[in-house]
């Protein structure tokens, strides 16, 4: 089993009803970005990070199966599945 509290990158909680918030530790920020897909592909939110706790609000999302992808300078780091309930 993969030990969550390890990873610098976590999303919580999953699934959700409206917040989601993905945590960084340990990761210089700069260069982050977060991006929320459906599954169809379209970008719902693209926003860089800015802090260590991101919040990103889904209330106004339909229930459905979402990515989360963290980027660093472009490139893919971390990829979720949130499930919105």
């Amino acid at each position: 089993a993969e030990n969550i509290a390890a990873s610098p990158i976590v999303d919580h909680p999953n699934p959700t009803q409206g917040e989601l918030t993905l945590e960084i530790t340990d990761l210089a920020l700069e260069n982050f970005a977060l991006q929320l897909i459906d599954l169809q592909g379209k970008s719902i939110e693209n926003k860089k990070i800015t802090s260590a706790t991101e919040i990103i609000r889904m209330e106004n999302l339909p229930s459905a199966t979402y990515f989360l992808k963290v980027t660093n300078n472009n490139k893919e780091v971390k990829s979720f599945k949130i499930i919105k309930n």
